[in-house]
């Protein structure tokens, strides 16, 4: 078993510039999750995995606030994406993108890469699997049963990940005849603004129906 790093500039780190050292670290992040059935993105860095016509995405953000020889800070930012509601939304109006839910974890959201070792890296590649993934393949499975999933996540805080808006809007796409169950559950947390394209949606598509 490996215990150094192969990559010259991750082995030795000293003196070289942050955004290097952070380009370098999520490229063996990508190398990492591609034997697990992900896709890497170098650009704006990320990895993917597809389930139908959902993503599960993990997006890898930086700092501007680094320091050479200091600190690379590394934001970890988990969601689900639906890859036809983008369009659906830009066509009726009913929420803002395509993420309908993006997972909190503090102790992994916010941390500095600088100086880790491959043993560090592979703990957290571990807790990035076991804690965040494995939660984001979770909710996927539910949202297969999205009444359940909605009288599940539907209380009126922010802890839940859903994002309330995106999800409506998801509910309206794919089961319309939860959209005022999701409401119920949601609305609160919907600007009023959205909430009017709702209405607006909802009145289009009943005078459709008849």
């Amino acid at each position: 078993m490996n215990t150094k790093w192969k990559n010259e500039i991750l082995l030795n780190q000293f003196n070289i510039e942050p955004k290097t050292i952070f380009t370098e670290y999520c490229s063996e992040i990508g190398i990492h999750f591609q034997n697990k059935g992900f896709k890497y993105f170098k650009s704006r860095p990320r990895i993917e995995k597809q389930f139908g016509d959902f993503v599960i995405c993990i997006n890898f953000w930086s700092s501007r606030v680094n320091e050479i020889n200091e600190t690379v800070w590394m934001e970890i930012l988990p969601s689900i994406k639906s890859k036809s509601l983008k369009k659906w939304i830009k066509k009726y109006g009913v929420g803002r993108n395509e993420f309908i839910f993006a997972l909190r974890n503090k102790q992994l959201r916010n941390l500095s890469i600088f100086g880790h070792e491959l043993k560090d890296f592979q703990c957290l590649m571990s807790k990035i699997e076991t804690v965040l993934i494995s939660q984001l393949e979770a909710f996927e499975i539910a949202l297969r049963t999205p009444k359940d999933l909605i009288d599940k996540y539907g209380i009126e805080n922010e802890t839940t990940g859903i994002i309330p808006d995106n999800f409506l809007a998801y509910i309206c796409m794919t089961n319309p005849g939860l959209a005022d169950s999701a409401i119920e559950k949601f609305g609160k947390r919907i600007e009023k603004s959205r909430l009017l394209e709702y209405e607006k949606w909802k009145k289009a598509s009943r005078e459709q129906r008849l």
